[in-house]
């Protein structure tokens, strides 16, 4: 919601009242923090414009070293960082795993206090940064991969590193978020050394440089909300195919695993149809390849931008190619479109109904939504959400109104209030999410025809 900027007096006044409480962080106060923030997305400046419009994009430059047999790695990351807040900050934020080992953090040759707990890396500015101040910050880290099947781990033949770089935090409604799934949108300079006998997959394109006994990759990763990629070792193969579009698609996997290349084939067959619907439905893809990598993951699988990790062995009970759609609707729904964490609604939500709704026939969707379980898994009310918005506004509107809340959205924050008003545009008002969103049960659906009335 954007809300002018106020008369100087009252603006006063309100900055006194604020000085007495504290801002929070994911809604809890952060102690001895002393200096107000507000949100950038809705603070305006004198000349009408946005605090986000006039900031930039920040730019990550990094530089890694990787020993994938120690599973060990060191690195340094600078980042650019503007305060595009209205106050002076003493701190500034960081969400970064706790296992990455944060060695020195330093803002012009000067090493700066920080504490890095619970994945929240404060660094302790010598002097307040005022608005619209810029600063260029080096990280130095080094640390030992987790034999682990989350999104940052290895086993004997991968290491992989999904939420594994240091992330400035974004400032939401007066609260830092610290959630290591919530980031602005950036761009990535990544240059990563490794042994000769290792190859990279990475949310961008890679181009390598081959020594005697060592392979340097680089990679550049434009407008992208995360920076994820895999080390792999010479127990992979790759299977590549292009869509209609111009999007590379390769598919990583394990040649030590029992694979049917048939299945392979299928899967990779699913990927380009679901980058080709989703490009029709939504928008082109914003970059031009994607890489699919089989590791070790307790979750089954995990979508980051331009790049999907899959455990083929977790996935075998369920159907494969809805976690492929569901990785690949991601790239729209969470690498352009950002939320905050707390609202999966807003990205999550959306991209599982629509990798759903693409693999599985409209009346087996039907009777799917039905049954999902959704006090169990509290995470599929969404996808009965956007099934029901459907139903009310036609299959038309409902395609037109998902590539105008793209369109709002990309490359940017989304909001509940923002889907709301926008849906009002298509004929739904408030009633229906106080029912489906907002309400602790779910409104029933309206009972499926009978096979003898679907035949009618």
């Amino acid at each position: 919601m954007k809300i002018l900027r106020p008369l100087l007096f009252i603006e006063g006044v309100l900055l006194l009242l604020a000085s007495c409480s504290r801002p929070t962080i994911n809604g809890e106060n952060d102690q001895n923090y002393e200096l107000e923030t507000t949100n950038p997305y809705d603070a305006y400046n004198d000349n009408g414009e946005t605090f986000q419009q006039i900031s930039h994009v920040p730019t990550y430059s990094v530089e890694l070293n990787i020993e994938p047999l120690e599973r060990h790695f060191s690195g340094v990351l600078q980042v650019d960082f503007l305060n595009a807040s209205r106050f002076n900050l003493d701190r500034v934020y960081f969400t970064a795993p706790q296992s990455l080992g944060i060695t020195a953090a330093i803002i012009d040759s000067i090493h700066l206090n920080f504490s890095h707990t619970d994945s929240r890396l404060r660094l302790y500015l010598q002097r307040p940064l005022p608005p619209a101040g810029l600063v260029d910050i080096s990280l130095v880290f080094e640390g030992h991969v987790p034999i682990v099947g989350q999104a940052f781990g290895g086993n004997d033949h991968a290491l992989w590193f999904g939420g594994f770089l240091p992330s400035l935090a974004v400032i939401v409604d007066d609260e830092w978020q610290l959630d290591l799934n919530f980031a602005l949108t950036s761009n990535f300079l990544v240059n990563i050394t490794t042994p000769a006998d290792f190859t990279l997959a990475a949310t961008a394109d890679v181009t390598a440089t081959h020594g005697a006994d060592f392979n340097h990759f680089s990679a550049d990763a434009i407008m992208s909300r995360d920076f994820a990629f895999a080390v792999l070792s010479p127990s992979y193969d790759v299977l590549r195919a292009t869509t209609p579009e111009g999007v590379a698609v390769s598919l990583h996997y394990n040649i030590h695993f029992e694979h049917d290349i048939a299945v392979l084939e299928d899967m990779l067959n699913t990927a380009q149809a679901a980058l080709s619907h989703f490009h029709n439905l939504i928008a082109p893809k914003p970059h031009n390849s994607l890489q699919i990598v089989e590791i070790s993951l307790t979750t089954g699988f995990e979508a980051h931008s331009g790049i999907v990790f899959l455990d083929l062995r977790q996935l075998r009970h369920i159907d494969t190619r809805i976690a492929i759609a569901q990785g690949i609707a991601a790239q729209w729904l969470y690498n352009v479109v950002g939320a905050k964490s707390e609202m999966p609604w807003l990205t999550r939500g959306l991209a599982d109904f629509l990798a759903l709704d693409f693999i599985l026939p409209r009346n087996q969707m039907s009777h799917h939504v039905r049954n999902l379980d959704t006090e169990q898994y509290p995470h599929t009310r969404y996808i009965v959400l956007y099934y029901a918005l459907r139903e009310e506004m036609g299959s038309q509107n409902f395609e037109e109104f998902v590539r105008a809340y793209y369109g709002h959205y990309a490359f940017d924050i989304a909001t509940t209030e923002g889907l709301v008003a926008l849906a009002y545009d298509f004929g739904v008002d408030l009633t229906f999410f106080e029912s489906w969103l907002f309400a602790e049960e779910l409104p029933a659906l309206p009972e499926l025809p009978s096979r003898n009335e679907e035949e009618l």
